[in-house]
């Protein structure tokens, strides 16, 4: 007997070549007529599925029907969730017993995944989705359900009303990448950081894929936005009919050139040049920023 598998949750960008995200072209079109998000913490753990159907049996699984489970993980799971347990928590008094009902998590801790172990000392699970018969749940039932379980849901971040562009973004909402929440409360390692979110439209907002209807939902992780790059430059300049025009080339390469303007009197300050040189580049780079003379920091733009 198996439980039902959770639906991959799609990037919220298409990829490029290199497996980052083309920031701009949505993976699915839907994300784009979405007004608010709400947006939870996404765990570097296991995926794994807990079903109780009406006959009293429980299954265990996990992201699909053939993922195998670490043992150390089924007694894990067998001794926090029951059989009467789940019942008391899925059941409820005077209404008819679902079919099925599925709690999807993360689990987390040695053992579970590459690096899942700096989150505490020992296996635990967290609560992210609970589907009753063809019914999910919403965040404050999902909460009432963990709570009879004895559980904890995956961290809430709160909510926002646009499409994060850049990691900044993310890691904003991660309180700014600082040590992830769950480690802190549950005593891990603080060299954990936050793996990325997990967005869901609010209210819950369903599309069609085949025979299918699929919930719009989306997922980013800090790894998808291409890393910050920092290169060596150098001004050069000549003098061209009395005036002397700037460029800005790579120490190694000076044939590469980010940008040149003729300088005036007013922009004899090196900043001043800068910020024309910026504003002339602005189409080719994302972002630009000089963090000391000759040291510039860039972040390549994925246009």
């Amino acid at each position: 007997m198996t439980g039902t598998e959770y639906s991959k949750i799609e990037t919220l960008y298409d990829r490029d070549g290199s497996h980052f995200v083309i920031v701009g072209k949505l993976r699915r079109p839907e994300f784009g007529n979405i007004k608010m998000w709400s947006i939870t913490e996404k765990l570097h753990g296991r995926n794994t599925s807990i079903s109780l159907y009406d006959d009293g049996i429980v299954d265990y699984g996990g992201k699909t029907d053939e993922a195998e489970m670490p043992l150390e993980l089924i007694e894990y799971l067998k001794k926090t969730f029951p059989v009467e347990v789940m019942k008391t928590a899925l059941w409820l008094p005077n209404k008819p017993v679902p079919k099925q009902v599925t709690i999807y998590g993360e689990s987390y801790g040695p053992g579970m995944v590459p690096g899942s172990g700096l989150y505490r000392k020992d296996i635990s699970f967290r609560l992210f989705d609970c589907l009753i018969d063809s019914w999910w749940l919403e965040r404050p039932n999902l909460e009432d359900v963990a709570r009879k379980l004895e559980i904890k849901c995956v961290p809430i971040l709160g909510k926002i009303d646009f499409l994060p562009t850049d990691v900044r973004q993310i890691e904003y909402l991660l309180e700014r990448n600082k040590q992830n929440l769950v480690a802190i409360e549950e005593g891990g390692s603080k060299s954990v950081r936050s793996e990325g979110i997990v967005a869901k439209s609010e209210p819950m907002v369903f599309y069609r894929e085949g025979e299918k209807l699929k919930r719009v939902m989306w997922k980013l992780k800090i790894k998808d936005f291409k890393k910050e790059e920092f290169v060596k430059f150098e001004w050069k300049w000549q003098v061209i009919e009395n005036r002397i025009e700037w460029r800005l080339v790579r120490k190694d390469d000076e044939k590469m050139v980010i940008g040149s303007v003729i300088a005036t009197e007013e922009m004899e300050d090196r900043w001043h040049r800068w910020n024309v040189v910026a504003e002339c580049e602005k189409i080719k780079y994302k972002w630009i920023q000089e963090v000391e003379k000759g040291l510039l920091k860039i972040i390549i733009s994925n246009m």
